[in-house]
This record gives structure tokens, sequence and C-alpha cells, in this order.
């Protein structure tokens, strides 16, 4: 038997996109005094913006939100707005459009509506709205961020207008915007996206530089030294992958006869002599560099270091 609505439903506190427990303070004024209705959750597409943010916040506990649903039902409404040929579009509370897809298919028996509040929403309330609900108190990361931002840039052209109609600074989009485009740079190699930080994405894209071609790059030795580094690296967490790339591109002067050891343009460590006549090899970066590899570049940094000698 289909769940039905009729009462309002007041909205209180701060919201998680795919959650079942709280609400939203943006939702309040949407909703205040609307009714709660039921439509089939094969009706409700999800404002495109917001996907990213959605299958961030269901995709470790779906499970979870999917039991807590078939307990105690759909404790709050999701906002749509009405699109033509009789459609609705989520944009607050849109997780629970898909956790109730994912009870249905799982229970069968007990197919549920979703219970929702109608309101019709310009695209720029709804925007607006929808980047309250994974503003930096929620839960969604910086790259879940940064998909609604780069969404919101196809559809109103410049940063600044973005920032205008979501209401938050130019900083907060361009910075995020950072994070969703160094994902995308770095593709497989990274195993979590929402990892990424603020700040070691607008390293990597300011080195690598934030135009496709990358003609606004500083350096375009640094942007190919880089890039050939990532092409190169094995798939690993955010901070392995960042440690890597940085150290390829090491500014730092080596000390007095020290050498950097390299593999395939990776900084991996350094060789230099000790006071005591003896030699001392660091490789903080040279876990994934095969042993004969290894050993060769030792090797020939050594006999570089015996020619400085001897000179």
């Amino acid at each position: 038997m289909k769940q039905m609505y009729e009462q309002p439903v007041e909205a209180h506190g701060h919201a998680s996109i795919g959650h079942n427990s709280n609400g939203s303070d943006a939702a309040s004024s949407v909703t205040q005094g609307k009714s709660v209705k039921a439509l089939p959750p094969e009706h409700i597409a999800i404002l495109p913006a917001i996907v990213g943010s959605v299958e961030e916040a269901i995709a470790s506990d779906l499970t979870e939100e999917v039991e807590i649903l078939k307990a105690d039902g759909q404790r709050l409404p999701v906002i749509v707005r009405p699109l033509p040929g009789g459609q609705y579009e989520a944009v607050v509370r849109a997780g629970l459009v898909a956790v109730i897809l994912e009870h249905n298919r799982r229970y069968p028996d007990d197919v549920r509506d979703v219970a929702v509040q109608v309101s019709p929403l310009s695209d720029e309330d709804a925007f607006r709205h929808a980047a309250n609900e994974i503003a930096p108190a929620s839960e969604a990361s910086s790259y879940a961020r940064g998909w609604f931002f780069n969404a919101a840039l196809d559809h109103y052209r410049t940063a600044e207008e973005v920032a205008h109609v979501c209401r938050v600074s130019k900083a907060a989009v361009s910075k995020n915007l950072d994070v969703y485009r160094a994902v995308a740079v770095l593709g497989d190699k990274i195993l979590v996206k929402r990892d990424v930080s603020q700040r070691a994405a607008s390293w990597l894209m300011g080195v690598i530089g934030r135009v496709g071609d990358g003609s606004d790059a500083p350096s375009e030795d640094q942007r190919t030294t880089v890039l050939h580094a990532l092409e190169q690296m094995p798939p690993g967490s955010a901070t392995k992958v960042f440690a890597g790339l940085r150290a390829s591109v090491k500014t730092s002067k080596p000390r007095r006869n020290e050498a950097l050891l390299k593999h395939k343009g990776v900084c991996i460590g350094t060789l230099r002599p000790t006071s005591h006549g003896g030699v001392r090899i660091d490789l903080p970066n040279a876990d994934d560099v095969p042993a004969n590899d290894l050993a060769t570049i030792i090797q020939e940094a050594l006999a570089a270091l015996r020619r400085v000698t001897l000179s």
C-alpha cells in the first residue's frame, strides 16, 4: 500500500541532501503553508546541478536510509517544482527520491510514493535553495559543491552571476570549481573524489591552468612535468597523489652536493654526502618504483656525486 500525505509539514534544521532525518532552513520559506501530496518516484527528476551531491550523499548509507524509510516512513517532504508534461523536478531533499526508488526495488510488496510539496520555483530560486542545502555546513564535499557550481556556470555563464544567484562569494565558487576540475584532470588516479581538498586542487589548477588548453599556465615546463608525472602515477589516495605531483616540480634548492632522485619525471627522494664520509639516501616517494629502476637511479646519482666531489 502506498503511503499518502495530506498535512502541511514544517521544516526545521539543516538538511543533508540524501537523508531522511533533517529539514532545511532554506525550505521553510518555500514550503510554508503548502499541503503535502504523494507522487510516484518515477515521475520526479532531480535538478541536474545536484545529481553529484545526491549520488555522494547516498553512496555510503543507502541501505541504512532505506531501512529507516521502511520502519519510520518519510519524515519530511521533498520540495519539487513542476515541469512541462506533468513531470516534477526535486530541488530540496532530492536524495529521498533515490532512497524511495531503491526501497521500492527491494520491497516490491511495499511500494511507496514520495511525499512532496510543489512550489513553482524559478531557475534562480531553485539554484539558490539547492546551493543553501549543500553549503559548507552540510555533509556535501567540495567536489559535490564544485559539481553544482559547474552546472550553475553552464546555466549562468559567469562566476560572478553564479555567486549572485546562489548568494555565495565568488571565491567560494572558484575554489569549489577548482576541486571539480582537478578531479576531472586526475581521473581514475584518485580513489576517493571527495577527499580532494580545495587547497590541493587550487595548487594543481594553478600549475596546469584553468583553461582547457593550459594557455593560462604560468610555466609550460611545470605544466608538462606535472601532467607527465600524473600519467606515470598509479592510482592512490588524494594525499599520496598530490604529494607525488608536488614532488615532481619541487622548487626548493638542493643542499650542497645533494642530488634529487627522480623516476619518470617524479621526484622520489634525495641523496647527499654526510659529514662522516658516508651517503644519506631519503626515499619518501619510492614505494612504487621497481627495485631494478631504483638501483639504477641511485647508482647514477652516486656516480654524479663522485664526479662533483673530484672536480
